[in-house]
């Protein structure tokens, strides 16, 4: 995978299919057990105690038998969407929107009314989101304004930065937010120096309202942005930036290893050296990133980064086990991912590079249709921020593959040009 990543693993139920018993191998089925009410079926008995309908009379209005609603209440029989919305519109005025979606799910559809419950809140609004309800929060409010910088919103930047010059007062953080300053009008030199002073100013002189670990945290981002921003590094250059943002980042995350934000930064910092870095340097580093990916994964208060970011980490932990040629471990990531992200563009493109991985281990051509099908996909999200089109035609990964499927390479050639329309 050739893009260079600025960018939540949910826990995964076991399902386990039911069993059909034989009597004494005679094929029948044999209902062992009585039907047991469920959730859905109790809500039901209880709505229409409420209504006061007799069975007879809810059926009437929503157009079954009242047989049909026996066989609801017991749990014998599952509505359809559109039975269960002729039911919510019985029950409950058109306001009681959280009543109608508790209804829809306990009856396994999707609410009508919170789209959020499956449209993950991304990270620049999680992190506006904190820095406002956490106002005398200053890692907060750097936390937002680095990723405002990551996204490109330079402008907006400038602006929330006027705001942090009236809302902190530390020499410590007015320095930082000098540096954070100078970033955000692409200095990066200048940005560097400035926090390197705040870092000596705290040690000559701690504040209670800000740590080393946050300091050395926003050192390493700036390292990380002067990396992947500023298009005339050579390579060399690059990849020392990096080199040196991975170092700060994991003194940062030594003075504090409960700030799993820390860890996942040096995670992806990680990997986006190891993709600049060949042979044995970069198979050791990928053995790095599977080591920061899987403590992000299972530290206990993950959650703190925001599910679109946990899904990333996961995406990116199968990339890294791929890259180190530990394809059953990748492949299982992405089976598991796929069981909540089905549609998602970067699930898809990942599973094309690891597919491409593994045939250059074993050629067999039916790898190279698998990572066919699943580019196709990945160009098929209609999501934004979908950067297939625009990473696909370079990605060194992908070469095999474009070698190979000439109407693909045709199909992300066309995507690009209606992308950047």
């Amino acid at each position: 995978m050739g893009c260079v990543v600025a960018c939540n693993l949910k826990t995964i139920s076991l399902l386990y299919k039911n069993k059909l018993f034989f009597n004494g191998g005679i094929m029948g089925r044999k209902r062992i057990k009585a039907i047991q009410t469920t959730p859905l079926s109790q809500k039901l008995i209880e709505l229409r105690a409420k209504t006061g309908d007799s069975r007879e009379e809810l059926g009437a209005r929503v157009g079954v038998s009242a047989t049909y609603i026996g066989m609801l209440e017991s749990g014998e029989r599952q509505p359809s969407r559109d039975l269960v919305l002729k039911l919510a519109d019985v029950c409950f005025s058109s306001s009681q929107k959280h009543q109608i979606d508790e209804l829809l799910l306990l009856a396994g559809y999707s609410p009508l009314h919170r789209p959020a419950l499956h449209t993950p809140q991304d990270p620049l609004a999680l992190k506006a989101e904190a820095a406002e309800s956490e106002q005398a929060n200053f890692q907060a409010f750097s936390a937002w304004i680095i990723e405002l910088l990551k996204n490109d919103h330079f402008e907006e930047a400038q602006q929330a930065l006027q705001m942090g010059f009236q809302r902190f007062q530390a020499h410590v953080q007015l320095q930082s937010l000098v540096a954070m300053l100078e970033l955000s009008r692409g200095h990066y030199q200048e940005a560097i120096l400035s926090q390197n002073s705040a870092i000596e100013a705290y040690q000559e002189n701690p504040p209670l309202q800000v740590t080393l670990a946050d300091l050395k945290l926003n050192l390493g981002e700036m390292y990380f942005l002067k990396a992947v921003h500023q298009a005339e590094l050579s390579q060399a250059d690059r990849i020392q930036d990096l080199q040196r943002a991975c170092a700060i980042l994991a003194e940062a995350s030594a003075l504090d290893r409960e700030d799993v934000y820390i860890l996942d930064e040096f995670a992806r910092c990680s990997f986006n050296l190891a993709l600049l870095l060949v042979g044995s340097e970069a198979a050791s580093l990928w053995q790095v990133c599977v080591g920061a990916f899987e403590a992000v994964l299972g530290a206990e208060n993950k959650q703190v980064l925001g599910q679109v970011v946990l899904n990333e980490a996961s995406l990116f932990l199968a990339l890294a086990y791929a890259k180190l040629g530990q394809f059953q471990q990748a492949f299982f990531i992405l089976d598991l991912v796929s069981t909540y992200l089905p549609e998602h563009w970067l699930l898809h493109y990942v599973r094309a590079v690891c597919l491409c991985l593994s045939y250059q281990q074993n050629a067999d051509p039916a790898l190279l249709e698998r990572a066919s099908a699943a580019l196709r996909k990945a160009l098929r999200d209609p999501e934004p921020g979908n950067r297939s089109a625009a990473e696909a035609p370079d990605d060194p990964d992908l070469a095999v593959l474009r070698e190979s499927d000439p109407l693909l390479l045709q199909a992300l050639n066309s995507k690009h040009e209606e992308q950047a329309r």
